[in-house]
C-alpha cells in the first residue's frame, strides 16, 4: 500500500483531526454500533473508529499531568452550563422550557458541581451525561438549543480524560512513555493511511459518490503537509 504522508504531519494537525470526524462529510458516516462485530458494520465507520480510537490513544499517550485534559472537561461543562443560561434568557419559551430541561437532566444540581468531583468521578459523570443525551426527548431539545456540538466536546474530552486517567495510574518509566507515544502515533499513521487506500479504491466503485468521498479525503489530506 502506498505511503501517503501521514507520518509528516504536525502532532497538533493529527489530534485536531478528530474533532473534523465528527463535522462535513465524516458527520454522515455512523459511529459503530455497540456489541456487533466489526466485520457486519459499514467498512467507513470501522475506519472512522479506528482513527479515532487511535488519536485518543496517542493523545493519553502523551500525558503526564492529568490537569490540562481536567481544564478541557471543566470548560466544556462551563460552556454547557452557560449556553444554557443564554437560552434560558430567549423570548421564546419553548426555548426557555427546553434549557431548563436539558439543565436538570444534564448537570449537577443544575450548575456545575461537577467539575469539583475527581477525575474518576467526573469521568463516570460525563459519560452518564453522553448516555442521558441519547434519550429522544433530550436529543430534541438538545437539537432546538444548538447544543449538538457541546454534547460531542464532553463525550470527546470524556473519553480523553478517561484514557488518561489509566494511563497516569500505570506505573511506567520516562523511556516506556517515550515509546508509547511513538507507537501510538505510528498507529494514527497506519488508520489514516489505510483508510485513505480505502476511500480510493471505493472512488473506482460506479455505484459510491463520488463528491462525498472527495470530501472524506480532503479532510485526511489535509493533516498532511
Amino acid at each position: 500500500m502506498p505511503n501517503h504522508g501521514f507520518a509528516a504531519a504536525s502532532d497538533e494537525g493529527l489530534i485536531a483531526l478528530d474533532g473534523h470526524l465528527d463535522q462535513g462529510a465524516w458527520q454522515e458516516v455512523p459511529d459503530l454500533t455497540p456489541d456487533q462485530p466489526a466485520h457486519t458494520q459499514p467498512v467507513l465507520a470501522v475506519h472512522k473508529a479506528r482513527i479515532r480510537y487511535t488519536i485518543r490513544a496517542f493523545v493519553a499517550s502523551r500525558v503526564t499531568d492529568l490537569a490540562a485534559f481536567d481544564d478541557d472537561w471543566d470548560r466544556t461543562q462551563r460552556r454547557l452550563s452557560l449556553t444554557l443560561s443564554l437560552n434560558e434568557e430567549s423570548a421564546d419559551p419553548n426555548v426557555r422550557d427546553a434549557a431548563r430541561r436539558v439543565r436538570d437532566k444534564l448537570l449537577q444540581g443544575g450548575r456545575i458541581q461537577q467539575t469539583q468531583l475527581s477525575y474518576g468521578d467526573e469521568v463516570e459523570f460525563g459519560e452518564a451525561q453522553v448516555l442521558l443525551a441519547q434519550d429522544p426527548a433530550i436529543q430534541a431539545d438538545l437539537e432546538r438549543l444548538g447544543l449538538l456540538d457541546i454534547l460531542a466536546e464532553v463525550k470527546r474530552t470524556t473519553q480523553q480524560l478517561r484514557e488518561a486517567l489509566l494511563l497516569n495510574q500505570s506505573k511506567r518509566t520516562a523511556s516506556e512513555r517515550s515509546l508509547s507515544t511513538r507507537r501510538a502515533r505510528t498507529a494514527v499513521h497506519d488508520a489514516c493511511n489505510d483508510t485513505l487506500d480505502i476511500l480510493l479504491w471505493l472512488k473506482t466503485q460506479p455505484q459510491h459518490d463520488a463528491d462525498t468521498l472527495d470530501a472524506l479525503i480532503h479532510t485526511l489530506r489535509n493533516v498532511i503537509p
